[in-house]
Formats: structure tokens, sequence, C-alpha cells
């Protein structure tokens, strides 16, 4: 743990063998642990103090994580050269399918998130689908909640899915094992208000296979067919999720997210959007011209679209720029696609907003970049699969861009 720098925090999950050791550590609350590194062949021997938390100790802990043990170091012995055989060169590690997402504990996660300790409920309210595998689904929630521009979601979805049965193996599907329901899409609403809001809609893709987006894009699909009707409002159905928390760093600056008074100033950012990475910007783009305090902020956007589908995608963003407020915005959208934009498509300009659409045949390049003239006059924000936000990083790297580059990735 960061805070004490010597207790090491073991969750339990099926597969790591843990739970066989859980009654020892009660019986006698010592533990000692080995890790091991194949390249060099050194062997780290830790020793400590052991117990295990169970259900909101836990949680207090670890979020989201009902069982863990905590080794707290009382000696430690680092061998070289230790094992006896090594990782053949030029391989990688391959990390298991039964592994669960990585989770982190409760004091490294940023400041602006927040876990709900409460009974907090959301009910589905709307659907609009944008395509046959991109929807955005509008919920209403039991409180006022706060979330900032580009922050996300975390919904039990248990109550739709069904709760998880218990395997140790699943060969035809290994990542059942450790699902524990839970999921986390990007707000694509806006919420300035300081007293929070008692709404907010999630823009997601159908993950093909998916156990949460297929239920929900069946629901969409069958009310679209049978009750269209229903889309603009699905509370009839009465389907009701628990809302786990409100999750991200991934925002504008703090003093813009929360609606506050800013000096004249200027902002200059270069956002980078990979497919549905689009969202978490959809969110930032309405509060940056629905906002009564922009009017003393220029802002200068160049927005980097990376789609398959700009038909789909580019009415989003022309949506979003259609706020009440009157900002002093600069908004260039390159769309990098190896499908034509279609000759209707276009983002809204006012007296205040100048919009531009300018198409690009291929993929995101290193000549784009060098267009883009001082890249360290601008803050970038990144979005989009890892091997998208990859490529982006070695591009900016190879430019000389030496800032930190705010990202959000779909590794939940």
């Amino acid at each position: 743990m960061p805070s004490d720098g010597r207790t090491v925090v073991l969750p339990d999950y099926s597969g790591n063998r843990l739970l066989t050791s859980l009654g020892n550590i009660e019986a006698t609350p010592l533990a000692s642990l080995s890790y091991v590194d194949f390249v060099t062949g050194d062997i780290l021997y830790l020793t400590g103090d052991a117990r295990t938390l169970v259900g909101s100790e836990a949680q207090a802990v670890m979020p989201r994580q009902n069982v863990v043990s905590l080794v707290t170091v009382t000696g430690y012995i680092f061998v070289q050269d230790a094992l006896p055989v090594r990782q053949r060169p030029g391989t990688g590690v391959e990390r298991s399918p039964y592994s669960p997402p990585v989770r982190l504990l409760a004091e490294e996660t940023v400041s602006s998130s927040s876990y709900l300790d409460d009974q907090i409920t959301v009910t589905l309210s709307s659907i609009e689908l944008h395509s046959n595998d991109l929807a955005t689904f509008t919920w209403g929630t039991s409180k006022p909640i706060h979330i900032l521009p580009g922050q996300t979601a975390i919904l039990d979805m248990t109550d739709l899915v069904g709760a998880r049965q218990y395997a140790h193996m699943a060969a035809y599907n290994p990542t059942s094992v450790n699902d524990d329901r839970i999921r986390t899409w990007t707000v694509s609403s806006v919420h300035l208000f300081p007293e929070g809001t008692k709404t907010f809609s999630l823009t997601m893709r159908q993950k093909p296979g998916g156990v949460a987006t297929g239920a929900l894009f069946s629901i969409a699909h069958k009310l679209a067919e049978l009750r269209p009707e229903l889309m603009k409002d699905c509370r009839p159905l009465n389907l009701e999720l628990k809302l786990v928390g409100i999750a991200g760093d991934f925002i504008l600056p703090k003093s813009i997210s929360l609606g506050e008074d800013t000096k004249k100033m200027r902002v200059s950012m270069m956002w980078f959007a990979g497919g549905i990475g689009l969202t978490p910007f959809l969110s930032m783009l309405k509060a940056i011209t629905r906002t009564n305090t922009t009017d003393d902020i220029q802002w200068d956007i160049v927005l980097a679209l990376s789609t398959r589908e700009p038909e789909v995608l580019m009415p989003l963003i022309d949506a979003a720029l259609h706020g009440d407020g009157t900002p002093n915005l600069r908004l260039v959208v390159d769309v990098f696609s190896a499908n034509s934009v279609p000759a209707g498509v276009r983002v809204r300009s006012t007296d205040t907003l100048n919009a531009s659409l300018v198409p690009h045949n291929g993929r995101i390049s290193q000549a784009y970049l060098t267009g883009l003239g001082d890249l360290e006059s601008r803050t970038a924000y990144l979005c989009g699969p890892e091997p998208f936000e990859r490529s982006v990083l070695e591009m900016l790297a190879q430019k000389g861009y030496s800032k930190p580059v705010i990202r959000e990735s779909f590794e939940y």
C-alpha cells in the first residue's frame, strides 16, 4: 500500500488458490510470499503478519472487492540468480484468460472518483439507437449525484443479467469465472449544476459476446421492433440497477468542469479519439457549449477522430455543439477514415463558435501531427482501444511531445 510502503494487498478470486490459505491465516496470522523474475532468475522472499478482510472492510481497502488479505512485511530476502530456468528470450508474458481486471486500491483512486456506500439505484428512462451496435441509454437516479465531464459511471448489472454461478473452470468462456457483473461506461451527457443531477446518459457500443451490452442491446432492438413508443420513455419496464460509483480523472481542468468563475484565459487542446473513445469528448464539448463561464475562456481544440463510421459519429459531435451558451470556441474536427464522410454531415458554427470538419483518408500520421504546428502549446487527451492509444503515443513521442498525455483506456 502506498500509504505505508510495506503492506501487500492480495485480492481473492477464483483460480488464485488463495482461498485454501484463508483459514490458515485466521488460525495463524502469518504469511510468506515469493516473487520470481523469470527473465533474470532473481527471487524476492517476503514474510509478514497477515489478516483477511471481508465485506465492507475489504471494500474500504479495495473498492468492489469482497475479500482481501493484507500482509504487513516484517522481513525479506532477495536472492539473485536463484532460479535455474529462464524465460525464453524474445517471448512475452501471456495473461491468463481467467485473471480478472486489475483493480486499484482506494488510496490509488483519484479524489474526483466516488464509490457509493449508500444504495443509489438507476432506472432506464430512454434509449436512442444510432446504429445497429451503437446506442445511448439514459438513466434516472434515485438520489442526486455529481458527475464531471469525461467521468465514468460504474453499474452493477446483476439484476439484469443474473448473478454469476460459481465455477472453478470454464473452458469455453474463461472470463466468466471471475465476472462480477460490474461494468463501467463513460457518461456522454453533461451535468454542471452544483446540486448534482438525477439523470445521465451512457453512449456505448455492443461488445460481441458481451453479457451486459448484449442484454441492453437486446432490449433496445426488441423495443424498436415491437414497442417503438417505449424507446423515448422506458420507465414502464422498471429496469433498475445499482449505481456502484462515479470515477475517473479524464476531465477538463476542474475549475472549468465545476463551472467556477475563471479569469480570462486561453485553453489549447488536442483530442485523439478512436471510435467509441469519442464519448468523453462529447461530454466535454457539451460542457464547453453550455457553461455560463466560458465567455472568459478562449477555446482552441483540435479533435482527431479515427473511425470506420463517420456517418454515425459525426452527428453526435454536431449535437454536442448545440448548447445554450456562447463559448469562444474554435474547433477543428479531423476525421480519419477509410470511408468517405457523407456530403450532408457537418458541424455547427455560430458567431462565437467556429467549428469546421476536415476529412482525411486513412489513419492519423506523423505528417498530420507536423501540420498541427506547436504541439507543446496544446494539452493532449487520448481515448480509444489499446492499439490506437499506443500508436498515437508513439507518434507524439517521435515528434518530441514532452507534456503528460491525459488518457482514458477501455481497460476497466
